[in-house]
């Protein structure tokens, strides 16, 4: 698989996971593309060439859906 596709992979997890966070398709986008200060300001999108960035994304959708300061 090549890198493009292992990010657009992660991309499309993080969407599903955004989506099931948020109820809705529209914010589950707005919040990819937001940069994000517990992402050192960068988008979350942009997280996803690193596994690393990429379940520090995951996290903090955890932390919105479990109610914890994000």
């Amino acid at each position: 698989m090549s890198d493009k596709s292992i990010i657009d992979e992660r991309v499309a997890r993080l969407h599903g996971i955004a989506n099931k966070t948020f109820g809705n398709e529209m914010t589950a986008a707005e919040f990819l593309v937001t940069p994000h200060d517990r992402l050192g300001g960068l988008r979350p999108v942009d997280c996803a060439s690193s596994t690393n960035s990429l379940k520090q994304v995951e996290q903090v959708l955890d932390s919105i859906l479990f109610g914890l300061p994000a």
